[in-house]
């Protein structure tokens, strides 16, 4: 069994001049993101590894929750192709884990996220909003065994439900 732990970003600036990959978080959602992450931290086993999209708000966001958790900041491993990606990207990326990694964080971007979560586990997330965790338990024993319909959804919350 493997454990994946999905994360969307906190709310990011809609409205500003930057490039969409250096799109930084609002002030409500630094505070989001130290809400969830002091969430995380009482709720659930914390990662051996945390991957997060280079961009921005995905990367503040991971060292925010990392912070909160007790996660070596400098461990999380940014890799360029989450950003923005499809679920097979995504999956290509899973595939390259290390079979002693039992638990992985995943912060990155929807539509991916929430089609990831739905892919895994034949679940119906109609949206992970900003800020939100789906907490998956996966039925394999090395991460390039991973594929559809391999898991189930142990916890999904938001801001609004914790």
């Amino acid at each position: 069994m493997k454990l994946l732990t999905l994360i969307r970003h906190a709310k990011s600036e809609q409205d500003t001049d930057d490039s969409d990959f250096d799109r930084v978080l609002t002030e409500k959602g630094v505070e989001d993101a130290y809400k969830m992450g002091e969430h995380i931290a009482k709720h659930l086993p914390k990662p051996d590894l945390i991957i997060s999209s280079p961009a921005e708000r995905a990367a503040h966001t991971a060292e925010i929750i990392a912070e909160q958790i007790g996660y070596d900041e400098d461990e999380i491993e940014f890799v360029d192709e989450i950003y923005l990606c499809s679920t097979t990207e995504f999956l290509e990326v899973l595939m390259e884990q290390n079979v002693k990694t039992k638990h992985i964080f995943l912060v990155a971007h929807n539509p991916g996220l929430t089609n990831l979560a739905n892919l895994l586990t034949n679940s119906n997330i109609d949206n992970m909003p900003t800020c939100s965790v789906a907490h998956l338990e996966l039925d394999f024993h090395k991460w390039d065994d991973i594929e559809a319909e391999t898991g189930r959804v142990l916890e999904f919350f938001t801001l609004r439900t914790i």
